[in-house]
Order: C-alpha cells, then structure tokens, then sequence
C-alpha cells in the first residue's frame, strides 16, 4: 500500500511547464484592458503579487524545487 502511495504521490508532483502556464495566466490578466462597461478589470499590483506568492508556494508545497520570482 505504501509503495503505490509513494508512486502516485511521485506522479503528481508538477513540473516546470505546469507553474509556466499559470504564471503566464497571471500575467495576461495583468496585462488586460484596464476597463470595461462594469468597471476596473486588472487586479492590482498587490493582489498579483500576492497571486504570484500563493502560486510558486502551492508549487513549492506539492514538492517542485524552489523558484526565484
């Protein structure tokens, strides 16, 4: 039970292509127009930063080697 455990767990650990295309998601809502009929649509710098910080730490937590933003 514990080895099939081991090899699920070491399956799903992510790698580098999977935080890319979440980071490059975060930038492009960065990089939105910054208004639409219903208001202001880019978040602001402090909550992308916070975005970014959550992201890399789930990363780090699921067992990726640490990364340097």
């Amino acid at each position: 039970m514990y080895l099939s455990f081991m090899t699920v767990a070491q399956s799903a650990k992510p790698s580098f292509v999977d935080i890319t295309v979440t980071l490059k998601r975060l930038v492009a809502l960065l990089e939105e127009d910054e208004t639409d009929e219903y208001g202001i649509l880019q978040p602001s710098q402090s909550a992308f930063k916070l975005a970014m910080r959550l992201v890399v730490d789930a990363y780090e937590a699921m067992g990726a080697s640490s990364i340097c933003l």
